[in-house]
């Protein structure tokens, strides 16, 4: 089977299914903030403003070419995109040379455009797993702060592999690298669904050890969190008076 996920924020997104010698598809879209200087060893794709890089082990990293840009992007290894199969989570896939390039295309949708792309084998010799993940990253010059990601995993081992969740456009934030003088979480989480009745929605500043999932209308929030207002409610009322 396949399918297909679009994810516009930096959030984990969470799907289950399975892959047995078929695809698994995401289309993704990073808003990038920032710059961080890319390594020139590594695989470039670059744009006038973006600079995107990914190592042997298809590890990605991010910057923003701005002049005066504060870059709050960080690279981490463990903080990078995947999928978990069995509760084995798999975001190390080595780097094919031969399948990876990237050219100037018109695309159909955005338009002139760099296009890129990288493909990786994830080889589990012991277990038999192997797994091969490629990446179409689009760079459109219409909208020069904007990267596109399209990643497809391919089960190339054989046995079918049950898929407990995809990682889609995984990055760490950390605003001491803009503001050294700030705690590195010094952020604030603009949610526009509010769980309950009273609390704070539209500005919460984050604390360690912070969680709330970010309810879109999606999933279920009856319960101990309860179903409150929000910006829509609150802009009804408005309206109203």
């Amino acid at each position: 089977m396949s399918f297909h996920e679009t994810n516009a924020d930096t959030q984990e997104t969470r799907q289950r299914g399975s892959i047995g010698g078929a695809r698994l598809s995401s289309l993704g879209l990073l808003l990038l903030v920032g710059s961080a200087a890319a390594r020139a060893e590594e695989f470039q794709i670059r744009s006038d403003r973006i600079s995107l890089s990914y190592d042997e082990m298809m590890q990605r990293r991010i910057a923003w070419l701005a002049p005066g840009a504060r870059n709050i992007l960080a690279f981490d290894p463990a903080a990078q995109e995947g999928i978990e199969a069995f509760g084995v989570e798999y975001s190390l896939f080595r780097l094919d040379a031969s399948r990876t390039s990237q050219k100037r295309v018109d695309d159909v949708a955005f338009g002139p455009a760099v296009e890129a792309t990288v493909t990786g084998v994830f080889d589990g010799a012991t277990s038999g797993v192997r797994i091969e993940r490629r990446v179409r990253v689009l760079l459109p010059e219409r909208y020069p702060d904007a990267a596109l990601f399209e990643s497809t995993y391919t089960n190339l081992g054989d046995r079918p592999l049950r898929l407990d969740r995809v990682c889609s456009q995984r990055v760490l934030l950390d605003r001491k690298m803009a503001d050294p003088q700030e705690p590195s979480y010094a952020f604030a989480s603009f949610q526009g669904g509010a769980y309950r009745w009273g609390n704070d929605y539209a500005l919460i500043w984050l604390k360690p050890g912070f969680k709330q999932s970010n309810f879109q209308g999606a999933e279920e929030v009856s319960g101990a969190e309860g179903v409150g207002g929000g910006i829509k409610s609150s802009f009804d009322k408005l309206l109203k008076q």
